[in-house]
């Protein structure tokens, strides 16, 4: 009965042994390991330094072209934007900026993914120009954008998600004010010239 108890013993001493000595030599996988983990807090400080502060409140969500536009006509011919109807949200944050090929990258590296190939080759040759400049936003269906950012929230502990249609219309026109474009004017400034509507 005694030799059963020494073999227990024994056993999580020699584990144990084993965990120490491949600590005690760094691998190129334990590198890399490091060097993924500094890229991900990385992204994780980039994304936090770009969310903005939404105050929530009440807005009239859709066309307000025709009622609340300065050249009273209506703004789009979705059927989705009518009629124009109040929404109520709660306080939220939002990206300032799309997320870049760079990000979304990254996140396809970390986690062993590959970019969607696309179904015909002139399609396929667009995606890989556009999706090799680091800085341009990146290509992605709505069901990835969900894993993405799913995925951004579990790295970083905060409630990440694509934003509603609600959400986004009312950051885009200042907290739901009667703006036709989403600049801080509401106007469309382009080369010192101002347009409401083209």
């Amino acid at each position: 009965m005694m030799k059963k108890y020494r073999i227990w013993l024994l056993a999580p001493l020699l584990l144990t042994a084993c965990d120490n000595n491949s600590a005690a030599k760094p691998t190129a996988e334990a590198g890399e390991s490091r060097q993924h983990g500094a890229e991900l807090q990385n992204l994780i400080r980039q994304v936090k330094n770009n969310l903005v502060f939404v105050q929530g409140g009440e807005f009239l969500m859709g066309d307000f072209g025709r009622e609340y536009g300065p050249e009273k006509m209506q703004l789009d011919t979705e059927k989705d934007s009518k009629p124009l109807h109040k929404v109520t949200l709660s306080s939220y944050s939002i990206s300032k900026f799309k997320t870049t090929n760079q990000e979304y990258q990254l996140y396809l590296k970390l986690n062993n993914l590959q970019l969607k190939k696309e179904d015909n080759s002139l399609s396929q040759k667009l995606a890989d120009a556009l999706n090799t400049l680091p800085d341009t936003p990146a290509h992605m269906d709505w069901y990835d954008a969900e894993k993405y950012c799913a995925w951004l929230g579990k790295v970083s502990g905060l409630p990440f998600a694509l934003p509603t249609e609600a959400q986004w219309e009312y950051a885009a026109r200042s907290r739901g004010q009667f703006f036709i474009v989403g600049t801080n004017s509401g106007v469309l400034e382009m080369d010192g010239i101002q347009r409401g509507i083209n």
